[in-house]
């Protein structure tokens, strides 16, 4: 659930601060990459470490950004579907790679680690 409200709500802000106004297949795209991001960690690989996270990353990015992004962009510019898809598609592996790689860092501070688990912060 934060996953995808984090997802949607950074979809909307980008939206605004770019001077656009929401567009809703696009934000259902953030959406399902948050949720996917949040739910295969969460209930398929319960593994730590890179491997688990970069699927992960490349699951959610690929359903949420690739597919429907793709399709939402050909739809409201008026492009074939395929050719929009092929041109996201390395930068959208790109990203989904650096964002797995970040969140591994992350992830491996204690603190931050320990909040994702629910044990809570150790003073």
């Amino acid at each position: 659930v934060y996953s995808t409200m984090a997802a949607v709500g950074a979809d909307l802000i980008s939206a605004l601060i770019a001077g656009y106004a929401p567009t809703p297949l696009i934000t259902v795209g953030a959406a399902v990459l948050g949720a996917v991001a949040g739910l295969i960690p969460r209930y398929i690989i319960k593994r730590k470490g890179f491997l688990a996270i970069l699927i992960s990353s490349l699951a959610a990015h690929s359903l949420g950004s690739i597919l429907i992004k793709s399709y939402a962009l050909s739809e409201l510019y008026s492009l074939e579907f395929l050719p929009t898809l092929w041109a996201r598609l390395p930068v959208c592996l790109a990203i989904s790679v650096i964002e797995a790689y970040l969140v591994y860092i992350i992830m491996k501070n204690k603190r931050i680690s320990s909040l994702s688990e629910g044990k809570g912060v150790r003073r």
